[in-house]
């Protein structure tokens, strides 16, 4: 089993891909951002939600790597409820 730790920023706004709920298409949404350990760690995790997350890394910060998972206006409280609070951490295992 895999697993990889979610460190919570709380909740943004910017450009995403779309909600990893709903898709939908790239537009101003709120987003989770979330500290990740590794940029392998930071992938595996983009690839366990899917649609509408993207892993941000900037080479001029290398050391900030994050995870941001997009959700529409109309889910916005799913967001706050699941890792909305800021520095929270979640483990995501993978079986």
């Amino acid at each position: 089993m895999a697993e990889f730790e979610f460190q919570s920023r709380g909740i943004g706004l910017e450009t995403s891909r779309g909600c990893f709920v709903c898709a939908g298409g790239s537009e101003l949404r709120s987003n989770l951002a979330a500290f990740v350990k590794s940029r392998e760690d930071g992938e595996a995790i983009v690839r366990l939600f899917g649609r509408g997350t993207h892993f941000d890394y900037r080479p001029f910060e290398p050391n900030w790597l994050q995870v941001k998972v997009g959700l529409a206006k109309t889910m916005s409280r799913l967001l706050r409820d699941c890792g909305g609070s800021p520095r929270r951490t979640t483990i995501l295992a993978l079986s």
